[in-house]
């Protein structure tokens, strides 16, 4: 990704061999399960889980970093 802006949104979906997203601690909070590389810069924004069986994961960049790779880990169901 190209991080040019303060706040810039990136969604990301998870394929279906990886979804859905769970809460692992099952305290309902999704987001605090998941993490990124560097999560300074990255924070997650929030999950959403589509009709067809995805998940998406929407992050904001806290700062501009430019030209960028995301990892992202996070807890699923699937192996």
């Amino acid at each position: 990704v190209n991080l040019t802006d303060v706040g810039q949104m990136i969604t990301v979906g998870i394929p279906t061999e990886k979804s859905p997203i769970v809460d692992h601690n099952q305290n309902n909070d999704l987001t605090d399960g998941i993490t990124t590389n560097d999560d300074h810069n990255y924070k997650i924004f929030s999950i959403n889980h589509r009709k067809n069986g995805t998940s998406e994961i929407t992050i904001i960049a806290m700062t501009p970093t430019g030209s960028a790779n995301i990892t992202i880990e996070f807890w699923t169901t699937r192996k």
